[in-house]
């Protein structure tokens, strides 16, 4: 077994390091980039979705909130809430007031105001307008402009959360889309990021430009582009060829290649993302294997995820037990994850009353969205095929994955993500009730409790609600559980750059050195 890891080894990193004698030779170079140190190229794997903020989640935001900024921003090394272009204020327990910071300006001038926040809230929670973060905001029941600089949001009940959901607004301006309408818009965005809009070209890139007016001061780095390359192997190539400055999700097989190298490095951060297989049930809606406890069970004693962590991602994710990684505050230590256990798995399956033989299911991969996806998934097909199952893999672009699942046409499987894990009510309400966008699971138990915990004004009551929510997960099985990723990034030495944990891109943190 070594023997064979060894040699797979070696032949990867002598393709690698063909790919950059290959480039050299075509006038690629790996130092390409350091001619010019006012610009930065992030080769990351997803296309945008959409241009217009607020619309699409996942992957998006990190794209867009260079160009627009969020209302209120993440400390990811204390996982509070702070304020950026504005801030909270409480004023009951339904009723919050949002104060702008003076001095913010969208790029084309006009001064950021209380009705731009008010137009893209409302613009959100237009069913009309499709937006994935509509239920994020579903507790808003109006919205009043006091002044230039403060908005009242009026609730319909309790709360708590609602910092957390505002942390991720891109405010949009109002006056400028009436203007020119939304068409123009979607081709010409206008924010009050750190960075202005210079151009995107579908399935290539997003290349943007300082904002030398930008309220928390000129960025560094005056060009800035993401380039989306969503194979793995194709953007890694990109990164040792010196097109890219930083590079998402290094392939584990490669990240000894890499710290070789020189001038470039390896950022490796545990991140707040957990990644998982969904196993689609929704209460009543369907009635399939998959509706029994004890078959979800047994698919989780049936996949050998430590066996997947040691080969497929060389030991870069940390095994998870429950729906919460270690970076949300109420996460359970003690929980310990399911072990791999055929005989258990087979044993669940017959007092469901089935032979693994009996289950024929299709999982759905994204490709390229997160590290090593279209691998795992083949890998987790393999096992449960040789436990008997019938068990393929149907390999998605993000795009026609995230459709997938936001329409409920996935198959009884599909791979998934999700990141920013700091609160549990952003994960549990977000992918494991009946009417969330990205969920594949919904009991009425669990709807009913995640209503409740969402008006809990007490703390303490909350966490203990969501601890036994969670423990209630735990035995309902509705994933396979998979690990907390960890994010590799390549980075060049020219640059000075620290991931985040949230994973998000902000090109006004970059420093050329």
């Amino acid at each position: 077994m070594t023997r064979r890891v060894s040699n797979r080894r070696m032949t990867i990193r002598a393709a690698l390091r063909f790919l950059i004698l290959l480039g050299a030779m075509v006038g690629i170079g790996i130092t390409v980039l350091s001619a010019d140190l006012n610009r930065v190229v992030v080769g990351i794997g997803t296309d945008l979705l959409s241009m217009i903020p607020m619309t699409a989640t996942g992957p998006d935001p990190v794209k867009l909130e260079s160009i627009f900024d969020t209302l209120l921003f993440r400390d990811t090394a204390t996982s509070e809430v702070i304020p950026h272009i504005g801030s909270l204020e409480f004023l009951d327990d339904v009723t919050c007031r949002i104060n702008l910071r003076e001095g913010v300006r969208f790029h084309n001038g006009d001064e950021l105001t209380a009705s731009d926040l008010k137009f893209t809230i409302e613009w959100i929670l237009d069913e009309a307008n499709k937006s994935q973060f509509r239920a994020r905001y579903a507790a808003i029941s109006s919205l009043e402009v006091e002044d230039t600089q403060n908005l009242l949001i009026h609730m319909s009940e309790p709360w708590p959360i609602i910092a957390e959901r505002l942390a991720y607004l891109m405010p949009m301006p109002k006056k400028y889309i009436e203007e020119v309408g939304w068409d123009a818009f979607k081709k010409a965005p206008v924010g009050v990021g750190p960075y202005k809009f210079v151009s995107y070209t579908p399935g290539q890139s997003l290349v943007l430009q300082a904002n030398e007016d930008y309220w928390n001061g000129a960025p560094s780095v005056k060009e800035a582009e993401f380039r989306f390359i969503p194979e793995l192997s194709t953007r890694l190539a990109a990164f040792l060829a010196g097109e890219l400055d930083i590079v998402q999700d290094v392939t584990v097989s490669a990240v000894e290649l890499v710290e070789e190298m020189p001038g470039i490095s390896i950022r490796e951060i545990p991140s707040a993302r957990i990644n998982y297989v969904a196993l689609v049930n929704f209460e009543g809606q369907t009635e399939s294997p998959m509706s029994d406890q004890r078959v979800r069970q047994a698919l989780n004693y049936a996949v050998n995820v430590p066996l997947l962590i040691e080969s497929i991602m060389r030991g870069h994710a940390t095994q998870l037990a429950t729906v919460m990684p270690p970076s949300c505050p109420c996460f359970i230590p003690e929980l310990e994850p399911y072990g791999y256990d055929p005989d258990y798995a087979r044993t669940l399956l017959l007092d469901a009353g089935y032979e693994p033989s009996d289950l024929e299911f299709t999982l759905d991969s994204p490709l390229g969205r997160y590290p090593n996806d279209k691998q795992v998934c083949e890998a987790i097909a393999a096992q449960l095929n040789d436990f008997g199952m019938k068990v393929q893999v149907r390999v998605n672009e993000w795009g026609a994955q995230a459709d997938k699942i936001v329409n409920r046409r996935t198959e009884e499987m599909f791979y998934l993500g999700w990141g920013s894990a700091y609160e549990p009510e952003r994960v549990i309400s977000m992918v494991l009730t009946s009417n969330a966008p990205y969920s594949g699971f919904g009991v009425a138990s669990v709807d009913a409790q995640v209503a409740n915990l969402q008006s809990t004004v007490d703390p303490q009551a909350r966490a203990v609600g969501y601890d036994l929510l969670q423990r209630e997960l735990y035995e309902l099985a509705p994933w396979i559980f998979l690990w907390v990723q960890h994010d590799i990034w390549g980075t060049s030495d020219r640059i000075e750059w620290e991931p985040r944990s949230d994973q998000r891109i902000r090109f006004d943190t970059i420093q050329a050195k």
